[in-house]
């Protein structure tokens, strides 16, 4: 200390530019109080945070159990394949009731495309395409076959047989005909997942 300058005591009330003073070096200066503060947010509570036992943490996250999209991705696949399955049992009889309807309109082109390339198939090729010689002037037929029933005699995964019988209706053209009999059998051979016809008898 340097005596040549007198010491003043230091007023509690002036801030201090040195080391930090404790309160209860100045008597009746108030302490800082520490406890809880004002939020500054008002409204807003802060959540309880959550404890657990000793020895025990949160509780593991829930697994999603695979199995169940695979048995939905199963279950759809079934339901495909048995879907598939029936459309293709139908499908000679489909194909005869389209073949009959195109070969009554005078459709070659229709028909031809129900016809098999197989070489057992020339023959009805052959008769289709000469049915555009039975209509030289293109003109439109319709034909109603709802009266012609369609059976499904014999079926196997590369060949199946179908025969049918009943009344056909012929419109358009200028030209009406009444229910005309008519009957006859198809047979047909597998065509990658689907059928054509490959010959025909009456």
């Amino acid at each position: 200390m340097n005596p040549q300058y007198p010491q003043y005591p230091q007023n509690p009330q002036t801030p201090s530019y040195g080391a930090p003073q404790l309160p209860s070096q100045y008597p009746g200066y108030p302490a800082p109080d520490y406890g809880a503060q004002p939020s500054q947010y008002p409204g807003y509570q802060v959540p309880p945070m959550q404890t657990y036992p000793v020895g025990y943490g949160p509780p593991p996250a829930r697994r999603r159990n695979p199995i169940v999209p695979i048995a939905i991705v199963a279950g759809v696949a079934f339901v495909g394949l048995i879907i598939g399955l029936v459309v293709r049992y139908n499908g000679p009889t489909t194909v005869s009731k389209s073949f009959v309807q195109n070969i009554f309109q005078f459709d070659s082109a229709s028909a031809m495309q129900q016809v098999c390339t197989s070489s057992d198939a020339s023959k009805l090729r052959q008769e289709v395409s000469a049915l555009g010689v039975l209509n030289p002037t293109g003109r439109q037929v319709t034909a109603d076959v709802s009266g012609i029933t369609f059976t499904l005699s014999s079926e196997s995964l590369s060949h199946a047989v179908v025969s049918y019988t009943g009344d056909v209706s012929l419109t358009g053209a200028g030209i009406t005909t009444g229910p005309q009999n008519t009957h006859g059998t198809l047979s047909l051979d597998a065509n990658g997942l689907w059928w054509c016809v490959a010959s025909t008898s009456s």
